[in-house]
């Protein structure tokens, strides 16, 4: 009988666990993996994920991939999306041959997970969820699944929580079949340039997301009925959900990048998730952002 072979490709800090729960060789990036290779399990975050699922599909489609997610938030184990950084923006592709064959979720991870980076997360779950419920693109039934996972969401604290993984997963999944919105398109636009320019700070995608949550509904709710009319048809208080995105709201992270909104808010309104958020946002709608202040 001939023997499987495997690859483990993960963060550091959980290599040496993966090599004693899977076998295998470790490899340090997709570089080094052979397309001869029966399975590929990878352990870290959305990237990773996202990054494993693009390189089997462009190698070798069979390669059977099991994926452990070490956060929530981006939901990449269970997408049929995969994004990643292009050179003058995010690359976003969709399809079937995305899905990985297996994931497992190691709930001991989260021993070693900073709070701040938890709460990032929930708020990258929360945009997913209700972005993907507000679509203009979402169907009955994208609407009833988010509806029923958002008052999920809303039992749970803003944290260190195992049972935000199954829902990152149905936020991520059915999102995927409606679109997100300008809470995405700030997101991937300022990740993007913020880590290309060296005075600035650099923020990830969660806590972007996280924080960009409240201003962005705010400025929906105020700009059509559409907030409040369809989370109140599905029985969802639209006061409480932002009052979530108040708790995720991190002034430091605002104050040190809306003043780069006025530079790059023509990519912002390019970006393809902008495009499909649920009120139109034109070019007059940045002084909104420029001038958000959370306490007024």
């Amino acid at each position: 009988m001939t023997s499987r072979s495997l690859v483990v490709w993960s963060l550091e800090r959980f290599a040496e666990r993966a090599l004693d729960r899977f076998g295998g060789e470790l490899v340090y990036s997709l570089s080094e993996v052979a397309t001869s290779v029966d399975e590929i399990v990878v352990v870290g975050g959305g990237t990773m994920m996202d990054q494993a699922k693009l390189w089997r599909a462009s190698h070798r489609s069979d390669i059977y991939l099991t994926l452990v997610p070490t956060l929530w938030g981006s939901g990449a184990e269970a997408s049929p999306v995969v994004v990643l950084n292009g050179g003058s923006g995010k690359e976003i592709q969709m399809g079937s041959q995305f899905l990985p064959d297996a994931v497992l979720v190691w709930s001991d991870v989260l021993n070693e997970l900073p709070l701040a980076q938890a709460r990032a997360a929930c708020g990258d779950t929360w945009a997913h969820a209700l972005e993907g419920f507000l679509s203009p693109l979402a169907s009955p039934e994208v609407r009833y699944t988010m509806a029923a996972a958002m008052k999920s969401m809303m039992q749970l604290p803003l944290g260190i929580d195992e049972r935000w993984f199954p829902l990152s997963a149905v936020a991520a999944a059915t999102q995927a079949n409606a679109s997100v919105g300008l809470i995405h398109g700030i997101a991937h636009t300022l990740e993007l340039y913020l880590h290309q320019d060296v005075h600035s700070r650099s923020y990830g995608h969660a806590a972007l997301c996280a924080t960009y949550f409240a201003p962005v509904m705010e400025f929906n709710r105020l700009a059509s009925k559409k907030f409040d009319d369809l989370l109140g048809e599905y029985r969802i208080d639209p006061d409480q959900v932002l009052a979530v995105g108040r708790e995720l709201f991190d002034p430091v992270v605002y104050d040190e990048t809306k003043i780069f909104l006025a530079e790059y808010w023509t990519k912002i309104l390019r970006d393809q998730c902008s495009r499909t958020n649920s009120t139109l946002v034109r070019r007059s709608s940045l002084e909104w952002f420029v001038q958000y202040d959370i306490d007024n």
